[in-house]
């Protein structure tokens, strides 16, 4: 009888890896789904920098990671997970809030941005050359590996960042940050599920996939 018991409720171990922006704001509504009808799971995820997570993932080290960013589609396998806004923000009170300014004018402040190897800085510094600026740009960059200290500075009107709508809604509905309405600035981003190519695992991973989509969308 035990036997027959333990086998129903085996643990199924994910372990993978998620970007900052995707681990802190998407990630915690998508397990809490997942445990809700699974509650067979055993789920590690371990968050951290684009780069580190797909080497940890070259490495065997990850089943599959949910990345911001741009993939090299020839190494990985990837699937599009959601498609997410990027955008500028700055404090309240800033003189860049409640008005359309041209992307010049932003370039007066201090940028508060994510460390070299993050998904969000690459894609800010892609955008950065379709407008023909760089980082240089700026008056100043402050780097700062942490969502919440970046956000925090922001606030108290130290500089503006870009970063995804999903990291600050709770903010910007609060009144805590506010968008800058920068004139034909629109982006939207890939968040992806990559894993491996060619690996011997991959109906299980696409299984995760779809397992984990649903619950995001739920």
């Amino acid at each position: 009888q035990r036997s027959v018991e333990d086998k129903s409720r085996q643990r199924v171990d994910i372990i993978f890896g998620a970007t900052l922006s995707i681990g802190e704001y998407l990630m915690p509504r998508v397990i809490t789904e997942l445990l809700r009808s699974n509650s067979n799971l055993n789920i590690h995820m371990e968050v951290g920098n684009s780069q580190v997570l797909l080497e940890k993932l070259r490495k065997g080290d990850l089943d599959f990671v949910l990345i911001e960013g741009i993939i090299d589609k020839s190494k990985y396998h990837s699937l599009v997970f959601s498609r997410e806004k990027f955008i500028p923000i700055c404090a309240p009170n800033s003189l860049l809030a409640g008005k359309p300014v041209d992307f010049d004018s932003i370039l007066s402040s201090s940028l508060v941005l994510r460390e070299k190897g993050s998904g969000t800085r690459e894609i800010f510094e892609n955008i950065l050359k379709q407008y023909n600026y760089s980082l240089d740009s700026f008056q100043n960059v402050i780097e700062i590996g942490n969502m919440a200290a970046i956000k925090k500075l922001v606030a108290s009107d130290l500089g503006i960042t870009f970063l995804y709508e999903i990291a600050a809604e709770q903010e910007i509905e609060r009144g805590e940050l506010a968008l800058i309405d920068i004139a034909g600035f629109h982006v939207m981003r890939e968040f992806n599920f990559v894993f491996l190519k060619n690996s011997a695992f991959t109906d299980k991973y696409v299984e995760y996939f779809h397992m984990m989509k649903e619950a995001a969308d739920r």
